[in-house]
């Protein structure tokens, strides 16, 4: 039998991003950094797109010295966490012609697979996975098989 190496925690790194919609109907996506000095040259981001190459932008711009490695590499999640962020406002905001299109994130990622719980629960209408019984007798949306 192989045992298990021993480990100790030496560091964390979490994550936080807000997200907000605006009364102006734009949004701002903001995650909060403690690099202090530095804080300012990310205002450079205001204004890119976030689904359009803004991954290399935010490098071009503050790569190296020009930004905080730790606050330039968590921006590449802002891309990620806006999608999530908005998705339901985006779905209230839709006109009826796109309202009868698939949404994008959909089928993207294992979490967003249309027979999948995630899409059972927030996008049932996309649903395409089959209805279980539980042990109950209980009726409730599963991942396809």
């Amino acid at each position: 039998m192989t045992t298990q190496p021993q480990r100790r925690h030496v560091h964390t790194r979490s994550i936080r991003v807000d997200a907000y919609a605006r009364d102006d109907g734009l949004w701002d996506v903001e995650a909060p950094g403690h690099c202090g000095r530095i804080e300012p040259a990310y205002k450079r981001l205001v204004g890119l797109n976030l689904a359009r190459d803004f991954r290399r932008h935010v490098r071009e711009r503050l790569g190296g010295v020009h930004g905080c490695t730790h606050l330039t590499e968590l921006a590449g999640v802002l891309p990620t966490a806006a999608i999530q962020g908005f998705a339901g406002e985006a779905r209230n905001q839709q006109s009826a012609d796109r309202a009868n299109r698939k949404p994008f994130q959909l089928d993207r990622c294992h979490a967003l697979v249309t027979t999948g719980a995630a899409v059972a629960k927030f996008y049932p209408r996309w649903f395409r996975g089959e209805v279980a019984r539980n042990a109950a007798g209980d009726t409730e949306q599963g991942e396809s098989r």
